[in-house]
């Protein structure tokens, strides 16, 4: 099922509950609508673009056979209530996508290190700002530097794409370093992701997933 796990200030109390139908139309008959016409090559990736018909905003929701496309309001019946969003008056920034979406790009580039390990996150080929991946390349250098690490993993378990050229800073460094090489992948990764793990094997990375 479909259970809220983002929203505004103003509809906290709704995390956790399950989405029983849209504008009357049950939840089970969108979502087959929805999986008739998204492009996917795996589960994960349908699963990953499912809540964007759902709960993305208008654009995509209006999109399926059962909306009324001139609809002007979309009302959400939950297992506790009923949440009515006027479209013409909800701002990109009160949707859970786009609240999701931003954490996902905050916390895009980071890293962790464990021991002499050094594990790259990179959860979308996009950036926050532009230099986002220079930046953080940079960071890394010094990182890498002073606390003598010797491996070096890419975290693209759930990359699922954007677009390719991002990498570039990260694989032109990794090149010329003498770090051991690995990437991590999933069923989640996808597209430009997918791009992301064949530039590291082209480096002699293990892949890993």
């Amino acid at each position: 099922g479909f259970v809220i796990v983002y929203t505004s200030d103003k509809y906290k109390k709704y995390i956790g509950h399950r989405i029983k139908s849209v504008n009357n139309v049950p939840i089970e008959k969108l979502q087959k609508e929805a999986e008739s016409i998204i492009n996917y090559a795996t589960t994960m990736k349908l699963y990953g673009e499912l809540p964007s018909y759902i709960a993305g905003g208008d654009s995509r929701l209006k999109t399926l056979p059962s909306i009324d496309s001139s609809c002007t309001q979309l009302t959400y019946e939950l297992d506790n209530g009923t949440i009515t969003f006027d479209i013409n008056e909800t701002k990109d920034e009160e949707l859970p996508s786009y609240k999701l979406r931003q954490e996902r790009l905050n916390n895009n580039c980071t890293y962790k290190i464990i021991d002499d390990t050094l594990i790259f996150d990179y959860t979308m080929c996009r950036e926050n700002h532009e230099g986002q991946m220079e930046e953080s390349v940079n960071k890394v250098k010094r990182v890498i530097k002073e606390n003598k690490i010797r491996n070096f993993v890419l975290d693209l378990r759930k990359n699922d794409g954007g677009n390719s050229n991002i990498i570039k800073p990260l694989t032109s460094y990794l090149k010329d370093s003498k770090l051991n090489l690995y990437a991590f992948v999933s069923r989640r990764t996808f597209s430009a992701g997918i791009w992301a793990a064949c530039d590291m094997k082209e480096l002699g990375a293990k892949i890993i997933g």
